[in-house]
């Protein structure tokens, strides 16, 4: 491997002018300087694209490209993929930032054998970082799902075809599922200098329609499922993708059902039940779920799992379906 390879990062952005500059300037502050930054503008309908085209005049390795319509992150990230001339990949959110040696701290802990580089992040609320470790340990990459916090070779993901498939929503969640079942070589660092902010001005209150968002994380999950059924996946990979499903479904459902407006919430169950049932028809006796279970899992996450799965199994999910909506 070159001893300074370049590292393509791929920004999506999407009516992100108010983040930008904090973002865009984190990356050029970078101590490790051979980069391009793609920026992949989703027709935003704010300032974005003169934004970024201003900041490509002063500095050659900002890459602005507009999409001819909105079209969403995988898409966007798709876009940048193609485009992207690095050996390795790196994505930023266009309202994230990372700290100035975050770029050198993944390059200089890779080898000629290196497909993924995985590390720990921040979450950073009103401007208050919380610190989210990613332990070292084979089903940490399973279960810390986001492409911001890795390094991937791109020649990993070109040659097993592995990229967003264009899609809207829940399109990390698959992408991680579709990089892992292909045996990557994952190397875990100590190291957190990637920021994930969260605006509170965001987040609504307010009940709405979810059951869209919901049933495309049910299609994305489908989609997958039929690119591999086929596959002799080994007992391990077989065991993580089925309590990775059964997390991200059961999860995603009773996070949906809470915002949802729609009294009827029996569609979000059948969505769940139908898929999980057909995919992993045992996946309620999964051994990895369990309050004292996989350690390295979120531990709210492993709790409300298991106390699904138990309410589940004594026949009282829709009970509790009813008192949640």
């Amino acid at each position: 491997m070159q001893s300074t390879p370049l590292i393509s990062v791929i920004v999506p952005v999407y009516n992100a002018e108010q983040h930008l500059p904090q973002c865009l300037d984190s990356l050029l502050k970078q101590t490790y300087s051979n980069i391009e930054v793609i920026c992949i503008d989703d027709k935003s309908s704010d300032n974005s694209w003169i934004s970024l085209s201003q900041y490509a005049q002063v500095d050659s390795r900002i890459i602005p490209i507009q999409l001819e319509t909105n079209s969403g992150a995988g898409v966007a990230r798709d876009t940048g993929i193609i485009k992207a001339r690095g050996e390795f990949i790196m994505f930023v959110d266009a309202d994230d930032f990372i700290e100035n040696d975050h770029i050198s701290c993944y390059v200089n802990t890779a080898n000629k054998d290196t497909d993924i580089i995985l590390a720990s992040y921040y979450i950073n609320k009103n401007n208050r970082d919380k610190l989210i470790p990613s332990p070292d340990s084979p089903y940490t990459s399973w279960l810390r799902t986001s492409p911001c916090i890795r390094l991937y070779r791109t020649e990993f993901l070109r040659c097993n075809n592995i990229n967003f498939r264009g899609e809207r929503y829940y399109e990390d969640i698959v992408f991680n599922y579709r990089c892992m079942v292909n045996n990557p070589s994952v190397l875990i660092i100590p190291y957190a200098g990637y920021h994930y902010c969260v605006n509170d001005l965001s987040v609504t209150q307010k009940k709405q329609d979810t059951l869209p968002n919901y049933a495309a994380n049910i299609e994305n999950h489908r989609k997958f499922w039929e690119e591999i059924k086929s596959k002799k996946l080994p007992q391990e990979i077989y065991d993580i993708l089925e309590y990775s499903y059964t997390q991200n479904l059961t999860i995603g459902m009773l996070y949906n059902i809470k915002r949802s407006n729609m009294e009827d919430y029996t569609c979000f169950l059948q969505l769940r039940n139908e898929l999980l049932n057909d995919a992993f028809p045992n996946h309620a006796k999964n051994k990895f779920i369990g309050i004292s279970k996989l350690p390295e899992e979120y531990p709210n996450i492993r709790f409300v799992l298991a106390i699904y799965q138990f309410i589940e199994k004594i026949h009282l999910e829709r009970l509790l379906l009813k008192l949640l909506a």
